[in-house]
């Protein structure tokens, strides 16, 4: 990703972790390292690997508002 800054262009790094636990156990079910520099289109993948690491469908999820496109809802 380049990013302006100043009227130059330079390389921005920007790393995205996303973390999903279970309330009940309180453990990590699921992680995404992503460069993403924002929340946007993380769940699909997240909860993916949810599925699968809890082989279970989850009653509920919980996120912060900037999680709010079509994706992820």
């Amino acid at each position: 990703m380049k990013v302006k800054d100043n009227g130059q262009k330079y390389p921005k790094f920007s790393f995205n972790i996303q973390l999903g636990t279970d309330a009940k156990s309180k453990l990590i079910c699921g992680v995404n390292a992503v460069q993403n520099p924002t929340d946007h289109y993380q769940i699909p993948a997240l909860m993916n690997q949810i599925l699968v690491n809890l082989q279970i469908k989850p009653q509920k999820i919980s996120a912060d508002t900037i999680y709010s496109t079509l994706a992820n809802l």
